[in-house]
């Protein structure tokens, strides 16, 4: 029971996400981010206090850019969750450099499927960063459809192109697709039914209220 908690010291975790819950320690005076490489709250938020922190997790708002944070809900089922949450965890750095200006993303996990959550100043950014995780999910839907779920080398250069670290990143999680014994005609159909969900109304897009499995960084491959 931690209710009653009024000192929270977390420093140098490695923490990337906060979990929402966070909120529910009402009783909480002091709290210590610092040295985690936080990516949602931002460390900026993160370091603006603990007012800043709950105000953000609790409203949905980033009180030092008055962002909005809006979600899209991506109904996954198990097996091709993990593989797809971490392509999607690379949607960020790909949007930032199609659209040249700083995204701030993140993914979570649920029992019935995957969040994908971004804080916007206004409704055109959040358009913007719709068409491009489009074309994000539709390149990996062509790169299924060009080498089903057996993927050919990733680029073996360190300093590659930003293409090729896509390729690379989508050559993994085909990877582990592969290893799931998942049908590539039920990944593509997958891929078809996200891209589809972006053009649903915003409500559609809620995510779900208390099923979250995994706050955090998605777990590593396999």
């Amino acid at each position: 029971n931690l209710k009653n908690l009024k000192e929270l010291w977390l420093r140098s975790n490695k923490l990337k996400v906060l979990p929402r819950s966070l909120v529910n320690l009402q009783a909480l005076k002091k709290l210590a981010l610092e040295k985690n490489p936080l990516r949602f709250p931002s460390e900026q938020v993160a370091s603006a206090g603990l007012y800043a922190v709950m105000y953000y997790l609790l409203f949905e708002r980033d009180v030092l850019s008055n962002g909005t944070i809006k979600s899209i809900y991506f109904p996954i089922q198990r097996k091709y969750r993990v593989p797809l949450r971490q392509y999607l965890e690379y949607y960020p750095e790909y949007a930032a450099k199609k659209l040249d200006f700083v995204v701030s993303a993140e993914t979570r996990s649920y029992e019935s499927g995957v969040v994908l959550e971004a804080v916007v100043k206004e409704e055109l950014e959040w358009e913007q960063l719709q068409r491009c995780l489009f074309a994000f999910l539709q390149f990996f839907h062509k790169q299924v459809a060009k080498n089903g779920l057996q993927p050919t080398k990733p680029p073996q250069k360190k300093n590659g192109s930003f293409e090729d670290q896509i390729r690379a990143c989508a050559h993994y999680c085909l990877q582990a697709l592969s290893m799931r014994s998942c049908e590539v005609s039920e990944v593509m159909e997958l891929l078809e039914e996200m891209q589809n969900q972006l053009n649903l109304d915003e409500e559609k897009h809620m995510r779900p209220v208390q099923d979250e499995t995994s706050p955090g960084p998605s777990p590593e491959f396999p």
